[in-house]
């Protein structure tokens, strides 16, 4: 696609996006969020295993039923609905995946608060997934991992407690890595436009057109949901900039043809998958600081399942106006 095409592709989709912004979405109100229990959330997702793994394609007209734009309302539902799980739903941007299971821990020294502080250990549902249709190893794969935060370290606590939710991706456009445990994921992402992939730039703009006008910026998704959580006043709370998730070094890797098996912990001689946190911000001279290493991610369990396609369901933090 040349520029020309390309830009003719955005004034479409902004046309098309202008049509859809009179269409009136019923949400539900993020008061009305009462939490969960981790184990009921991780016994729901571990209920219904795939016999075979799904290979769900992606077209443009994935985003579009009966004139309703299903993106514009899908990204209105993760802004606004903070539930933990979700009647059946489709994920229309990172339909496959795997969901994992672990422990958050934080062990070095920082300036942030909630769970970002040092000696915070908390519960973690997370899942991993590729942005876009279904791709095998050596096509083009833009990898994620949404991350769910309860602020305790027992699975079997009985009340609810409200999670904090992250997502971080590499490049919504995808590479070509061949391993999920190679990659960096930031929550500001790369969106790499192949001028010769008109379905690929197609897919990304009309996705970020929807994405803003649900909330704008639409490339970073804020982490005040972590260095808020478990603070009886959150206006107290110091926020990273940017968060980087990536496999720890030395981690074993696992050659697979589909990402899902790559990450299924069965296939580790431990049962266990690393990953490392990193934080970052701009300092006074609006330069931005070296990333810090501030703990790590252990997963412990996986599944591929039915509901962590359609029920599980992570929550957007709108965006706001930080000041540290």
């Amino acid at each position: 696609m040349n520029k020309k095409g390309l830009k003719l592709s955005i004034l479409i989709l902004f046309f098309i996006g202008a049509i859809g912004s009179f269409i009136v979405i019923k949400t539900l109100n993020a008061d009305t969020y009462i939490g969960s229990r981790f184990s009921r959330v991780w016994s729901t997702v571990c209920s219904d295993p795939y016999l075979e793994y799904p290979q769900t394609k992606v077209t443009v007209q994935s985003f579009w039923k009966w004139g309703i734009n299903k993106l514009f309302q899908s990204a209105v539902r993760t802004l606004n609905d903070r539930s933990d799980l979700l009647p059946y739903f489709d994920k229309l941007v990172h339909p496959t995946g795997i969901c994992l299971k672990g422990t958050w821990n934080i062990t070095e020294q920082n300036p942030y608060t909630g769970y970002f502080q040092k000696g915070s250990m908390g519960l973690i549902i997370g899942r991993a997934s590729i942005a876009l249709s279904y791709a095998p190893r050596g096509k083009f794969r833009g990898f994620g991992l949404a991350g769910k935060i309860y602020p305790t370290d027992d699975p079997e606590h009985q009340y609810n407690l409200e999670t904090g939710n992250f997502f971080v991706i590499d490049d919504l456009a995808g590479t070509k890595a061949d391993y999920y445990t190679e990659v960096s994921m930031t929550n500001q992402p790369n969106i790499t436009i192949r001028f010769n992939d008109i379905f690929i730039s197609g897919i990304a703009i009309n996705a970020a057109v929807d994405f803003a006008r649900a909330d704008s910026p639409p490339n970073i998704r804020q982490l005040y949901e972590i260095s808020e959580l478990g603070m009886e006043d959150p206006s107290l709370a110091i926020t990273p900039e940017w968060m980087k998730i990536k496999a720890r070094d030395g981690q074993e890797k696992i050659l697979a043809f589909d990402f899902r098996d790559e990450l299924n912990l069965n296939n580790y001689p431990d049962g266990k998958l690393y990953f490392d946190i990193y934080v970052t911000s701009t300092n006074s001279t609006m330069q931005v600081k070296e990333w810090l290493k501030i703990g790590y991610i252990k997963f412990d369990d996986s599944t591929v399942s039915e509901s962590c396609d359609h029920c599980l369901h992570f929550h957007h933090p709108k965006y706001k106006k930080i000041q540290n």
